[in-house]
């Protein structure tokens, strides 16, 4: 058996720090939007301030969050396996495998979808194809579907 390197534990848990800290965001940036408010704006005009009419694809964005806390409950759990965690929470084991992906794909283009600054005609069904594991690929593969 091998003995662990000082080194490889120090980037193993740089990268799970850094996962641990995408999750955080996703789920943050996806459910705990700030909500519009309403302001009066002289005699009696109502105008909505604040995030409205978000560029947002919904869809997108709850997937990705869904992902990252499956992820998180995956991990945490006592589950050995994603088919036995889809069967836990009775959904068909390719498309729980499927939004299990998600939590791969770069930061960047995680960050643009929660930013909607997504390709256009980029949608979940195409997001939900299988998707190439470096980050570069991936990229390139979002730029070939647009």
């Amino acid at each position: 058996m091998r003995a662990k390197s000082p080194e490889r534990s120090a980037e193993r848990a740089r990268w799970s720090d850094f996962d641990g800290k995408m999750a955080k965001s996703v789920v943050d940036r996806a459910i705990l939007r700030p909500q519009p408010r309403w302001r009066r704006r002289g005699a009696g005009d109502l105008r909505q301030t604040g995030p409205h009419d978000s560029p947002v694809q919904k869809p997108l964005v709850l997937a990705l969050a869904r992902a990252h806390q499956w992820k998180e409950k995956l991990e945490a759990s006592r589950f050995a396996t994603v088919g036995e965690f889809a069967d836990a929470v009775r959904l068909d084991r390719a498309y729980v495998g499927r939004v299990f992906n998600l939590t791969l794909l770069a930061p960047d283009i995680v960050t643009v979808i929660l930013d909607g600054r997504e390709p256009s005609g980029l949608s979940l069904e195409k997001l939900l194809k299988p998707m190439p594991g470096e980050w570069g690929e991936q990229r390139k593969v979002l730029e070939a579907q647009q």
